[in-house]
């Protein structure tokens, strides 16, 4: 029996069979996804294109019975990504030799939808004036970048562009067609332009990824259900009719100041997750007032809330107590004592009563560890409650809570033990996970 696994890896090695092709290509695209969430821009995008592009190519380089699969498997060949500062400017300058091999890949995608992710870096020239926007041109035109889309646009399910403002206006995006168009990211080496939605005929899009410079998207694309933005902060404020979107479940806002700002123009009734992000989130207070103004026009059935730069106890409670009834993830970071001490003292079980995790993350300030044993006592309701603290509580202080006296980390031990998911630590430490065991 010994000597079997080895000779059936051995058979299956020299003769694989056609499904376990796909179920690797299956498995690396989802690991490529879990890893642009985990990584940094940079190693992600080095990551991916490895992923994307070199697993089939070292399939065919296998053996026979594997290249004879890989060449029969379009799926494999449906996704590509090109860097085009990768080239050297000898190959990049050779007329259709890029546009050649990008035709031979996708030729073998059969009648396979196309995930395409291009990427192109100028890099801007030294100039007198700080104001102006000259560009040094790559090899590889933006005229070149164009033809390929417009020519494989029809096929497109999911479109990536990591470009300047300048080479995505150059696009003509707005000429082309994309019916199979599902989802889109747009990112920008340089500047902060958005082609508009009006321009281009992407309302089929469920989801999308990038620079929102205007509110217009949501008008135009009332298909999305996944919205991940960067909203920089406006000039002038946008004097467009408010926004009604009756399928948005999930938006992620970030900005250099305000994300919130967005959502004065907004409605999103079908919104179950919202989280709002900004660069430095010690020195920002959120605009309560708006907040709570989208809340009260959008009545979402909110599960799962993040946000940051709360400092106001009473109206941020006030907020919540619009979606109190569906909430059950709550998220909140950089936190002053006074209102952590204020969400210890909440009685969740009636104000919160579906909350299932509570995070209170980037807490500065002193905060008595007391209060979160206390606090934990009666979250009944709570199975979760992660907190960071630049500065560890006192666990070995004791302290009476519950039914008795124990020191901070055995009262934790014990809430812990009837099924509390608990962390507690510091930004620059691993959590001490406490299960009851």
């Amino acid at each position: 029996m010994a000597m079997v696994a080895p000779a059936l890896c051995c058979s299956l090695f020299l003769n694989p069979p056609h499904g376990c092709i796909i179920e690797l290509y299956e498995f690396l695209l989802v690991y490529r996804q879990q890893s642009e969430v985990k990584s940094a821009s940079g190693a992600r995008a080095q990551s991916r294109q490895h992923l994307l592009n070199a697993v089939p190519l070292v399939l065919l380089g296998v053996c026979r019975a594997w290249r004879d699969i890989a060449l029969g498997t379009p799926v494999l060949w449906s996704t590509l990504e090109i860097r085009f500062n990768c080239f050297p400017d000898s190959v990049a300058e050779e007329p259709g030799l890029i546009e050649g091999f990008i035709d031979l890949w996708l030729g073998r995608s059969g009648g396979c939808p196309l995930s395409i992710y291009l990427s192109v870096m100028h890099i801007p020239a030294p100039a007198d004036d700080d104001d102006s926007e000259e560009w040094t041109d790559g090899p590889f035109t933006s005229e070149r970048i164009r033809d390929v889309i417009q020519r494989y646009s029809r096929r497109m399910r999911h479109v990536e562009l990591h470009m300047s403002e300048r080479d995505i206006s150059e696009l003509g995006l707005d000429s082309a067609a994309f019916p199979l168009l599902q989802t889109a990211a747009v990112w920008l080496c340089f500047g902060n332009y958005f082609f508009h939605s009006h321009q281009s005929r992407w309302s089929q899009l469920t989801k999308f990824e990038g620079l929102v410079l205007d509110p217009d998207l949501f008008s135009l694309a009332q298909k999305l259900i996944e919205v991940v933005c960067y909203f920089p902060d406006p000039d002038d404020p946008w004097d467009g009719p408010m926004i009604t979107h009756s399928r948005l479940r999930s938006l992620t806002l970030s900005s250099g100041d305000r994300p919130e700002t967005l959502l004065h123009y907004l409605t999103l009734p079908a919104l179950r997750s919202l989280t709002m992000k900004v660069s430095e989130s010690r020195n920002y207070t959120i605009t309560l007032s708006i907040f709570e103004s989208f809340l009260i026009r959008s009545t979402p059935p909110l599960v799962s809330l993040s946000t940051c730069g709360v400092h106001a106890p009473d109206p941020m409670f006030n907020c919540l107590s619009y979606v109190g009834e569906t909430l059950e993830n709550l998220e909140l970071k950089s936190l002053d004592e006074a209102m952590v001490s204020s969400i210890l003292r909440l009685n969740t079980t009636t104000f919160l009563p579906n909350l299932r995790a509570l995070s209170l993350l980037d807490v500065y300030g002193k905060t008595d560890p007391e209060s979160i044993v206390q606090a934990l006592y009666h979250a009944q309701n709570c199975g979760v409650f992660p907190a960071v603290w630049p500065r560890g509580p006192l666990f070995d202080k004791v302290i009476r809570a519950g039914f008795g006296w124990d020191t901070v980390t055995g009262h934790l031990a014990r809430i812990a033990s009837d099924g509390m998911q608990i962390y507690v630590g510091t930004s620059d430490k691993n959590y001490a996970v406490l299960d009851g065991h």
